[in-house]
């Protein structure tokens, strides 16, 4: 940890997260889906670290194993100093209240049949905490955190926007005073000026709360307005850690060259540079030999079907991933 760093409030080390493939009548296990396959990371007490790439490349399992929602294969997991995976039974349970998730489909995360104070107030409950009035005073307090009013308390569900259920889910984690978030995809499923408000509501939670993040999504440009580092992850792997600014102002990695290029122009008519990436995603049952980016990248020469590059400090807490880091891509010439 460089001086002057935050404390780190999880570590991850070489996590897995495989998932059967099996075929045949006796449904024999024929192979594995790769979600998740070696990732380090750390994320510091107090920051927001976001995690971004395209759909099915494993950055939402790997959200969900660092709170142990699904099991990981292999690797460890320290939370706050303490062997998440050694825990089991009342121990896990009581860690639960201090790791929180968001979820994107603010429909199916919440039960229909509660009404809003139970669904915020349930965690409160699940974890003992305080009497039934001082719930209720709590959770109140919660909404009105998230910029709803006491009354929704007594509604359900489908009478709220995707914007406002979206609040409800955020103080269902926030009512339980947690020390990290996950927020899987919030702002994916809204409308772009809806969005600006859910993304600026976070970040004054988290000050007003002391929060840490792991922010997921699959726009950088969404994660680059909210994030202190950015994580780019490919088919199941860190291909790219850096500082949020410099990352945007000098990827190392293709992939990250290629997503950036393809954030849109905010002047309109202005040209852009973009790279435009040929083949499909590898599938993750069977990832290619070496760099997994190969297939697609047009730097790519044969020391990267050979060997893995492994992911790298290249200088002021910059990672990446690459034989040939920094290298200029090709690009072509389009409208914005």
């Amino acid at each position: 940890m460089s001086e002057g760093a935050a404390p780190p409030l999880l570590e991850a080390r070489e996590l897995r997260t495989y998932f059967p493939v099996r075929r045949g009548v006796l449904r024999r296990t024929v192979g594995h889906l790769q979600a998740v396959d070696g990732v380090d990371l750390t994320i510091r007490t107090g920051e927001t670290l976001g995690l971004v790439g395209e759909s099915g490349c494993g950055k939402s399992t790997l959200g969900r194993t660092l709170l142990r929602l699904l099991e990981p294969t292999s690797g460890e997991i320290r939370f706050d100093g303490v062997d998440l995976l050694a825990l089991s039974g009342s121990k896990l349970k009581a860690m639960r209240r201090h790791m929180q998730i968001v979820f994107q489909d603010s429909v199916g995360s919440l039960d229909p049949r509660m009404t809003v104070g139970k669904l915020v107030g349930e965690g409160l409950a699940i974890h003992g905490i305080s009497d039934r009035r001082q719930r209720e005073e709590q959770v109140l307090d919660a909404l009105e955190r998230v910029g709803l009013a006491r009354e929704v308390a007594s509604r359900y569900p489908h009478q709220f926007s995707g914007g406002q259920r979206q609040r409800i889910g955020l103080a269902r984690a926030l009512v339980l005073r947690p020390k990290l978030v996950v927020a899987d995809e919030p702002v994916s499923a809204l409308d772009v000026s809806i969005q600006s408000q859910v993304l600026n509501l976070l970040v004054e939670l988290k000050q007003a709360f002391n929060l840490t993040y792991l922010f997921v999504a699959h726009d950088l440009a969404v994660v680059g307005y909210i994030s202190d580092r950015v994580a780019v992850m490919y088919l199941g792997k860190i291909v790219e850690l850096a500082p949020s600014e410099a990352l945007f102002r000098q990827p190392l990695h293709p992939y990250t060259t290629a997503l950036l290029s393809a954030n849109p122009e905010p002047e309109p008519g202005r040209r852009r540079q973009r790279i435009v990436l040929t083949g499909d995603v590898p599938s993750p049952i069977d990832p290619p030999s070496g760099c997994r980016f190969r297939t697609r990248c047009p730097l790519a020469e044969a020391i990267c079907a050979e060997v893995e590059p492994p992911l790298i400090d290249h200088g002021a807490g910059h990672l990446a991933a690459c034989h040939f880091p920094g290298k200029p891509v090709p690009r072509t010439s389009s409208h914005a």
